[in-house]
């Protein structure tokens, strides 16, 4: 049976003069040579299927595709969203926050992993990227061991890390890794002597 899709090609097909008169099926079919060949044979499928149908049923088909066409036609043409209105706008806000979330996440990248990333062929450096997003909780643990090996972490602070999610425990050690590096630049400052 004919469904929505089969009507409103029809009615593209009638195009806007299609509210008078029917054109005749030879008509829509030199307009079909207009199309691409993938479209055209699909159409041109539905328009056989069409002509198989007995004229009432033809009739009542050509009069619901009139009908879906008008109201097309009675919608408004402005956008329905500013996103719409402004299609330029939305892509390069979107560029820019992709640009910034992305700088952000090189800048936490260790410099080799970085420079071998931005080496990599595209499908290389999109293999490696899934390969750490799903190694991500296993890599982070290990961190966390590593991290005790050049941090005192007392064995609740490991545990703690280690209950976090993901997201939240690389922010805490990224944290604890920058207070350490701050504890040795203090240490290593020479004091001034008093005279």
């Amino acid at each position: 049976m004919w469904s929505v899709l089969h009507v409103l090609l029809l009615s593209l097909l009638l195009g806007p003069g299609a509210q008078m008169a029917p054109r005749p099926i030879e008509e829509l079919r030199v307009r079909l040579a207009a199309r691409p060949a993938a479209e055209r044979e699909r159409l041109e499928h539905h328009l056989d299927e069409f002509e198989k149908l007995p004229p009432q049923a033809r009739a009542k088909l050509l009069q619901r595709a009139r009908t879906l066409r008008e109201r097309e036609q009675a919608l408004p043409a402005t956008p329905r969203t500013e996103a719409e209105a402004r299609p330029a706008e939305r892509q390069a806000r979107l560029r820019a926050e992709i640009r910034a979330q992305g700088g952000e996440v090189r800048g936490r990248l260790p410099e080799a992993l970085r420079k071998r990333l931005e080496k990599a062929e595209p499908e290389e450096r999109r293999r490696l990227l899934e390969r750490m997003a799903r190694e991500r909780e296993r890599l982070s643990r290990e961190a966390i061991h590593a991290m005790t090996e050049q941090l005192p972490l007392a064995p609740h602070e490991v545990q703690r890390l280690e209950r976090l999610p993901v997201d939240q425990r690389l922010r805490a050690m990224r944290e604890l890794s920058r207070a350490a590096r701050t504890r040795s630049r203090a240490q290593d400052r020479p004091r001034p002597s008093g005279g």
